[in-house]
């Protein structure tokens, strides 16, 4: 019962807060660099922890994704043209990419 009672919470967490969404991206995106600086290992990089991290509550929590979005959207708002603003210089850069595909995987 305490269960049930958890998830109700973080359902109303979720659809009242309009930057819970932000909130649990951060949070584990600070993980994802925490563990990054620990181990030193390219497995742990950020971006794919706070994915993980993300998919993980979410499911757990039993939140939509629309509840979610509704708060992250503004993260992506700021983050899409941060994107298209390094798409340029890494495209200029395709041939040194290539060359050093091993180094930057294994990074």
């Amino acid at each position: 019962m305490i269960c049930k009672e958890n998830i109700l919470k973080w359902k109303v967490f979720f659809l009242d807060s309009a930057f819970a969404g932000v909130s649990i991206s951060l949070i584990a995106y600070m993980a994802g660099v925490f563990l990054k600086k620990k181990f030193k290992i390219g497995v742990f990089n950020p971006l794919l922890i706070s994915i993980i991290v993300t998919i993980v509550v979410l499911i757990a929590g039993k939140v939509d994704y629309e509840s979610y979005n509704a708060g992250a959207k503004y993260l992506s708002w700021l983050l899409t043209p941060a994107t298209v603003c390094l798409a340029i210089p890494l495209y200029e850069q395709i041939q040194l990419l290539k060359s050093n595909f091993a180094a930057i995987i294994l990074e």
